[in-house]
């Protein structure tokens, strides 16, 4: 091994990592991994190498001499070693604190002796990018760690994967990813009902993943990119009126877990707070001599500032005085929101348009059943702009920069649209709400 640099000084030293070498399985087969603390954070992540776990020598990190492959990938790793903390020695003496994880993929595959990225499986990669971002080592554009919803997303489209593979005898290559691949896998989603929305988050997740193995170089080219097409539906969604908000708000004998619940609603439905900022939520982030909550979101990096309306003030207090404030996994939540709307009679029925791959499909459902942890930021806005709050203000308060992702939440029924009109150029008893219109009489 080369000798470590010797012109950085005792306390730099100090910094440099103690690499370690170990095997992981992974369905049935082992796998080599890299693993070092660097400036108190935890480097790991998967060499893409597979090897014969029975001749690992787990004291010397080296495979046996007994394996027929001992000679090149014990020449590998020490190269890597070495290769790594001359990467570390750089970064310390250009003062830079932490480690790309996408240039230590490229010090790995440009090291001597590494297998060629065409030998890297499409469960390779997918492994290989969901351990990244458990680790931390891949993060989300603002340099966040990823939520643990959005690893069970990559983990959800990885088992789709793997199940299309099985079921269709549809061998994936990494490398050469196009239409027959796009096409088939489509076809296999449609024939479980799956939703066009569905079907376009799975595709994105897999050109995420391999977007992430290509910068890494895993892979060696982006032509899956111009095939790998993301569909798009406007989906049907609903928002709750102020007045069934109010019957919400008043509800009473509901047991623990669904008054926090409500708890979180109200507070989702009064301020326009994601999910994920309400559910983190704490006092930290609410004035009440101004009665304001101020905090950065999560998803956007974006700083905003909310009044405390009357209708949750209580509720807040109580949370503060408690030092507890409601908080939910997703699914668990949005159980009890449609079982508390439909205690507060919110149960008209709806005709729902399905945007299906197979086709649209119109279905009958009780409003109640549309309830979900999204429904109290969309009946915030729409409720906003219903009592004539400029959209400026609105977007404001919502965090939403583009006009496009805010138009999807204002949400008035075509029947409300009707009505909207009809107020306008229908007479009443002062007359005509605009003095500029002209009768026709026929």
């Amino acid at each position: 091994m080369q000798e470590k640099n010797s012109n950085i000084n005792f306390f730099d030293r100090c910094k440099i990592p103690n690499i370690r070498f170990y095997i992981q399985d992974v369905h049935g087969r082992s796998y080599l991994y890299i693993v070092f603390n660097f400036n108190k954070r935890r480097i790991r992540t998967s060499l893409s190498l597979e090897v014969n776990k029975h001749f690992w020598d787990k004291n010397k990190q080296r495979l046996k001499r007994t394996d027929p492959h001992s000679a090149t990938i014990n020449n590998f790793l020490d190269n890597l070693e070495d290769a790594v903390i001359n990467y570390c020695i750089d970064l310390i003496n250009n003062k830079i604190d932490f480690v790309e994880t996408t240039h230590l993929k490229k010090l790995i595959v440009q090291t001597k002796g590494v297998p060629s990225s065409t030998q890297a499986t499409i469960e390779d990669l997918f492994y290989n990018f969901i351990e990244d971002s458990k680790s931390g080592n891949r993060r989300n554009i603002n340099g966040r760690l990823l939520q643990s919803a959005t690893i069970k997303s990559y983990q959800s489209t990885y088992n789709l994967l793997k199940r299309f593979q099985t079921e269709c005898a549809f061998n994936i290559n990494a490398n050469h990813i196009g239409k027959e691949f796009y096409n088939s896998f489509r076809d296999f989603c449609s024939q479980s009902d799956m939703k066009i929305n569905s079907f376009g988050k799975h595709i994105k997740i897999i050109k995420s993943m391999l977007n992430y193995s290509y910068d890494c170089n895993l892979i060696d080219n982006k032509n899956y990119s111009k095939v790998l097409i993301i569909p798009t539906a406007s989906a049907d969604e609903v928002y709750l009126t102020e007045e069934e908000l109010g019957r919400i708000g008043s509800l009473k004998g509901l047991s623990e877990d669904e008054r926090k619940a409500k708890d979180l609603f109200m507070i989702q439905s009064w301020t326009g707070l994601r999910f994920e900022d309400a559910n983190n939520l704490n006092s930290s982030s609410i004035n009440l001599e101004d009665n304001t909550i101020s905090l950065i979101t999560m998803k956007t990096n974006e700083r905003v500032t909310l009044p405390i309306l009357p209708h949750i003030r209580g509720i807040i207090r109580n949370c503060i005085y408690n030092n507890s404030f409601p908080t939910f996994s997703n699914a668990v939540y949005n159980k009890y929101l449609k079982e508390i709307a439909k205690r507060a009679n919110i149960t008209n029925l709806i005709t729902v348009e399905s945007a299906l791959l197979s086709g649209n499909e119109l279905v009958q459902k009780q409003r109640f059943e549309m309830v979900k942890s999204h429904t109290g930021r969309r009946s915030f806005i729409t409720n906003l702009i219903k009592r004539g709050v400029s959209i400026d203000v609105v977007k404001k308060l919502s965090g939403h920069r583009s006009d496009k992702h805010f138009n999807k939440y204002i949400r008035r029924t075509k029947l409300e649209a009707c009505e909207e009109v009809q107020k306008i150029y229908e007479p009443n008893e002062q007359g005509y709400r605009d003095a500029n219109i002209i009768r026709f009489v026929g």
